[in-house]
């Protein structure tokens, strides 16, 4: 019989930088460390398509850059089309540069000149995260799919109490859309007469933490008419 020893891939990083030598520089850093380096550009424009075909676990993105589309741009828009966690180098630290790259929600920011070690801990730091947010959005959409399954109305809820999510089940009954559901939407389907018993108790169980559970009227769109 034959032994075969399985290699885990190596993530696989997109370096975005405009000064070639520093590209170099950073490619070698990261395949010390065990990273494959997919692609390095540096325009903008260039890496928001060369993503499309790479398909990066992580991209490296410099603030400034030549070009019309400087990396926050850049970033913005491979997150909204992609969903792909991006993590900033830069020489720049003032504040508007900060608050136009926290906006774009990165998975990091490194400050110019960093160690190996930081530069690192704050990849792996940011492939983790990554991986638990798309475990945690399977977990959801598994969830809405089992929701939308059963003849139950179900519905869920912020800490806060407000309502944010409600299956198609709920919506075909009260005939409320989920945008106008929403918040406190749901309330305008509640009869009249149960509606401030049902808020009180809901507001009590969530400030005590314990279990809701009450009986009420709901409008049913059909017809107009409440049912228990």
């Amino acid at each position: 019989s034959l032994a075969q020893t399985s290699m885990k891939t190596p993530p696989t990083i997109m370096i975005l930088e405009d000064e070639r030598v520093v590209a170099k520089d950073l490619e070698m850093t990261l395949q010390r460390l065990g990273y494959e380096v997919c692609l390095t550009a540096s325009t903008g424009e260039a890496a928001v398509e060369l993503v499309e075909s790479s398909k990066p676990d992580l991209v490296l993105m410099d603030v400034r850059l030549r070009g019309g589309m400087d990396g926050v741009e850049a970033a913005r828009l491979i997150q909204f089309r992609h969903d792909l966690p991006v993590v900033y180098l830069t020489a720049f630290a003032d504040e508007v540069t900060l608050r136009r790259s926290l906006e774009t929600q990165p998975y990091g920011y490194l400050i110019k000149p960093f160690r190996e070690k930081e530069l690192h801990a704050t990849i792996e730091t940011a492939l983790s995260k990554s991986r638990l947010e798309k475990l945690l959005r399977e977990s959801e959409e598994r969830y809405r799919a089992l929701s939308e399954a059963i003849p139950q109305m179900v519905w869920t809820a912020r800490k806060d109490g407000a309502m944010e999510y409600f299956n198609q089940h709920w919506q075909d009954y009260t005939g409320l859309s989920l945008a106008v559901s929403q918040g406190d939407g749901w309330q305008r389907v509640v009869h009249p007469h149960d509606l401030p018993e049902l808020v009180q108790s809901w507001r009590g169980a969530l400030e005590m933490g314990i279990d809701f559970e009450l009986e009420c009227r709901l409008k049913r769109s059909l017809d107009g008419r409440y049912f228990w």
